[in-house]
Order: structure tokens, then C-alpha cells, then sequence
């Protein structure tokens, strides 16, 4: 089921939606863009292997995402908004002012995100408990929305640490989601948001379930064939020791200072075995936000944090989450259920308080109402 046209008044389905796992094909290679019409410039090989368009029907793109700001959005997010009115009304600020220069073909990369395809990450076969064998992901369960960074203080410097419980704030990303989705009379989608508690304050990144069974986030068709898929449906119902015994990051660090790239690593680890990790929200809430806290765990996990934060500009990273699979043929192979790179990430630039960034969604949404003529300015 499959809306051809973004600006069709009726929606193709009551809940929001996306491709089949397994057959979103828009994944940029080494030529630019789709088209094959030359060889990507320089500046934009890390977007090699990256997806060129949400996975989302258009329509929800057009109705929903369009009207979901965030201060590091997808790499083609905004370029799908560039020459638009509504571009043209909103890049002076802060947030679109710095991703207004990846437009140039000579500037790097940065103060954006993009989804990596999950092909890039290597996971548990199907016979890893006898052979140790490691296989290519399939394609992430999860696709990402768009990530914030959050300055828990007044001056927005980063000298305040994050909180644990963000969607549970009145300007969450959930809550805005929630109103646009109510305003367009459409179910809201299961959303994931995985946040780290950083020293400086919150990165937050966020998902939906493109194929989830009518806008949930477990798709009970692929229960039959993918284990998967039940062993994410147990980890989703499941308490915080079954969660902390299987939650399961892997870092990829795609360019960096050596220094960096070593202090990270690309090991898989299990998480919540080595910072205090908490789990908000459920099945019948309508999201998940699972919350990994840097600033408690252990010295060099801050250490870590601090660093990468500090030389952020110059690295470029994935991050993967999935969930471990211990038992052959029931558990694995493994798939990730969520994936996202971060590219360049000024933290003078990008880093907002909470209050702040909240003023300037209120800027954008005046913006975004109609004008004298009646046509809104998207």
C-alpha cells in the first residue's frame, strides 16, 4: 500500500507507514545522488551507503515529518527544503543556518544526520554458537527521524548534564508528534527515542517502525518467519533485567582523529551492563524511550563523552543498537533494530537549551501557517 502523490488530500491508511523491510532500494552509492549522472564529490562520500529519502510513504513525509523540526534533521530533509518558501523564510535561524551550508558542493558534511544502511554492520549468523560466523544486518527494524542535542541549562554551553525521562517533557519530541499527528487525524506511530545522558546534556535520537503492524512497532507477520522479530517482541515486554542482559550498541566510527578512533572502538557491547540504563514508556504508552546514562556509569565512559564532544566537528559516526541473540534457529541471525550517523556535529553551533530550541519551534510553526492567499508556506 503505497501513496504516489504527497499532496493527495485523503491519506493512504488511518496510521503512518512505510516500505516492507527488506525493499527500500534509495541507498546512495559512490555516484551522486540516484541518478548515476557522475561521481559524488569528495565532501559527500560519507552519505555512500546512506538512505536518499525517508522511509516513509510521501504523504506522511509531506503531512507529519514536514512539521517535525529537529536540531540535527536528516541530510536530505534539508535538502528537500531548499528553494521552498518555507526554506527560504526559515534558514536564518540558528538550527537551518547550519545546515544551510551543506548545500555548497565545497563544504563538508555537517550538523546533520543520515540512516546508514544496517548492511554495514556486521551481526550473528544463524549458526554463530557453533561456528562464530557474522553475517550483514538486515535491514534496520527502526528507521530514525531525526536527532536532537539538549543543553540542560540556562546558558546552553553544555555545563549542564542531561535527564533521564525526556519524552515526558511538554515540548518532547513525542508530545509534538503527538499534536501534529491529532491535527492530521492520523494515529500516532510507536516511537523509539534513544537517549544518552551526557555530561552536557542529552543526545536524542528518534524512530519510527516503517513496516509496523498498523502503526506499532512489531510487524506479527514477520513473528512467523524472523526470529528477530521475537526476540524484539520479548525485549519490548520485557522487564529491565531480560532488557539490560540483551541490549546490545555497537559504535562505528566512519572518520575521526586517530586519538578518537581509538577511544571508541567498534567492539559490540552490552550496554546496560555498563551504564545505568532506564526504560520509559510502553506498548500500550506508545513509545519506548530507552535512556543510557553516561554522567553515572564508570570515569572513562565520561572520559569518552567529553572527548568525542570536544573534537565532534571532525567525526563523523554510527551508532547501532540491537538486541543479543543466544539461542540458534529461535534467536538468531541478529538484525539491529536501529541505526544512525552523525555527521560533524558542531556542539557550539547546534548545542540548545531546551527553552531556546522550544522558542524556535514556535517561530517555525508561525512560518508554517497559510499566508495572505491561503497556501501554506511548505
Amino acid at each position: 500500500q503505497t501513496s504516489l502523490d504527497a499532496t493527495t488530500a485523503e491519506p493512504p491508511a488511518q496510521y503512518v507507514f512505510g516500505p516492507p523491510l527488506g525493499s527500500f532500494l534509495d541507498v546512495r552509492g559512490p555516484m551522486d545522488g540516484t541518478s548515476g549522472a557522475g561521481a559524488m564529490p569528495s565532501n559527500r562520500k560519507e552519505l555512500v551507503g546512506t538512505y536518499g529519502t525517508y522511509r516513509m510513504d510521501p504523504f506522511y513525509v509531506h503531512h507529519v515529518l514536514a512539521h517535525m523540526d529537529t536540531m540535527l534533521p536528516l541530510h536530505h530533509h534539508e535538502n528537500s527544503l531548499a528553494g521552498s518558501k518555507l526554506w527560504d523564510s526559515i534558514s536564518d535561524l540558528s538550527s537551518m543556518r547550519n545546515c544551510c551550508q551543506n548545500a555548497d558542493a565545497g563544504k563538508t558534511i555537517k550538523n546533520v544526520c543520515s540512516e546508514p544502511s544496517a548492511s554495514s554492520i556486521k551481526v550473528r549468523c544463524g549458526s554463530y554458537l557453533k561456528d562464530s560466523v557474522k553475517v550483514e544486518s538486515a535491514e534496520s527494524m527502526f528507521s530514525v527521524l531525526g536527532v536532537d542535542i539538549v543543553s540542560n541549562n540556562d546558558a546552553g554551553d553544555g555545563s549542564g548534564g542531561g535527564v533521564r525521562h525526556c519524552s515526558a517533557r511538554e515540548g518532547s519530541y513525542l508530545n509534538r508528534l503527538r499534536s501534529v499527528c491529532k491535527a492530521s487525524d492520523l494515529d500516532v506511530p510507536f516511537l523509539l527515542v534513544i537517549n544518552f545522558v551526557l555530561p552536557f546534556g542529552n543526545l536524542l535520537a528518534y524512530h519510527y517502525r516503517p513496516d509496523g503492524t498498523n502503526g506499532g512497532p512489531i510487524n506479527t507477520e514477520r513473528e512467523a518467519f524472523a526470529p528477530s522479530e521475537r526476540l524484539w517482541r520479548r525485549f519490548l515486554v520485557g522487564d529491565k533485567k531480560y532488557r539490560d542482559q540483551r541490549l546490545k550498541f555497537i559504535p562505528r566510527m566512519v572518520e575521526g582523529p586517530w586519538m578518537v578512533k581509538k577511544m571508541v572502538g567498534s567492539a559490540p557491547a552490552l550496554i546496560a551492563q555498563k551504564l545505568p540504563t532506564t526504560y520509559h514508556g510502553s506498548l500500550e504508552e506508545g513509545y519506548l524511550e530507552i535512556s543510557l546514562d553516561v554522567t553515572a556509569g564508570p570515569a572513562i565512559a565520561n572520559t569518552i563523552a567529553t572527548t568525542v564532544a570536544g573534537k565532534s566537528d571532525a567525526v563523523t559516526v554510527d551508532l547501532a543498537f540491537l538486541i543479543e541473540g543466544l539461542v540458534d534457529e529461535e534467536e538468531l541471525p541478529e538484525q539491529l533494530f536501529a541505526l544512525y550517523r552523525l555527521h560533524h556535529v558542531n556542539m557550539k553551533k547546534t548545542l540548545n537549551t531546551e527553552v531556546k530550541w522550544a522558542e524556535e519551534i514556535k517561530e517555525r510553526a508561525v512560518l508554517r501557517m497559510p499566508n495572505s492567499d491561503g497556501v501554506e508556506m511548505l
